[in-house]
């Protein structure tokens, strides 16, 4: 079974769709799935929350993911311990020779060296909080 993490974006929805049409066992994950049921079945979970993951990850050996989550490493230990065994990260070319003062380009980095198991030297929660102090958004963002 394939996890497909934001099942109802852009990106998502369309990976969700192409699966399944190629005969996959896949399921969906979004934050809130929507009432009516549809040919793929969707799941509630929030990848900021890894523990509400659980039930969404049961039966699961490869889940799609989108980079950016506020810690990569404590999301993927979630998914392992749930029995996920691949993940399939959407990132960016940015990455390559990016500046990581980027926003953009430091979340996927974070990101990129969670997957590959490898310690990252930029730390994604400070990023995204540093993202949203220079956006003047106020508030919390990830874990304190």
């Amino acid at each position: 079974m394939i996890l497909v993490a934001g099942a109802t974006g852009n990106v998502g929805a369309e990976v969700l769709r192409q699966l399944a049409e190629g005969g996959h066992a896949v399921r969906g994950l979004t934050r809130r799935p929507p009432d009516r049921a549809g040919p793929v079945e969707l799941v509630a979970g929030d990848l900021t929350r890894p523990d509400s993951l659980r039930a969404a990850a049961r039966g699961v050996n490869a889940v799609f993911l989108l980079a950016g989550q506020p810690d990569p490493p404590g999301l993927l230990a979630a998914l392992r311990s749930a029995g996920v065994e691949r993940v399939v990260l959407l990132s960016s070319g940015a990455v390559v020779g990016g500046d990581l003062d980027n926003y953009v380009v430091r979340y996927n980095v974070v990101s990129e060296a969670a997957v590959r198991g490898q310690r990252s030297t930029v730390d994604g929660a400070a990023a995204q909080r540093l993202h949203v102090e220079r956006a003047g958004l106020g508030g919390a963002v990830g874990p304190e």
